[in-house]
């Protein structure tokens, strides 16, 4: 027995067959190269740090008092005062007893949990520190670094 393609569907499968292959190759293709080209993901960076701008909001925050002129007084303690002059745009770090050293690191420990130890952001804010004459003649000591504070080297 001969078996006989039927020439219609010989034609037939031919003219659509061909497309159809060749679609089916390319998808295949596209599939393979999309699989074979996609990179594994890496973890997201981490958040910088926020700017100083931003550790200057998160430190004036929470003041205790705040004058007409828009000065905040952040922090008062025995041993110093924690003051934002909004005129000039400066942290005052007034030193209320001695050893001023003491105070002056009780105070830098302060700020720096105010600013989210955020040493950084901290520095780079314009802080001055001094401290009252009485305080300074009756310990005889002087402020060290007034226009920065220790912890910033």
């Amino acid at each position: 027995m001969k078996l006989s393609i039927n020439k219609n569907f010989q034609k037939g499968f031919i003219k659509g067959g061909i497309p159809i292959i060749l679609l089916a190759l390319l998808l295949i293709g596209v599939v393979v190269f999309i699989f074979y080209n996609i990179k594994p993901s890496s973890p997201a960076p981490p958040a910088p740090p926020p700017t100083a701008a931003a550790v200057k909001t998160q430190v004036l925050s929470s003041p205790e008092q705040e004058n007409a002129y828009g000065d905040k007084l952040l922090q008062t303690t025995p041993k110093y005062a924690i003051t934002y002059i909004a005129e000039d745009d400066f942290i005052l770090v007034t030193l209320l007893s001695s050893p001023i050293s003491e105070a002056r690191k009780a105070a830098e420990e302060e700020l720096l949990q105010k600013s989210g130890n955020n040493l950084e952001g901290l520095c780079a804010l314009k802080v001055d520190v001094a401290a009252p004459i009485d305080v300074v003649r009756d310990t005889g000591e002087i402020v060290e670094n007034p226009n920065k504070l220790n912890i910033c080297k």
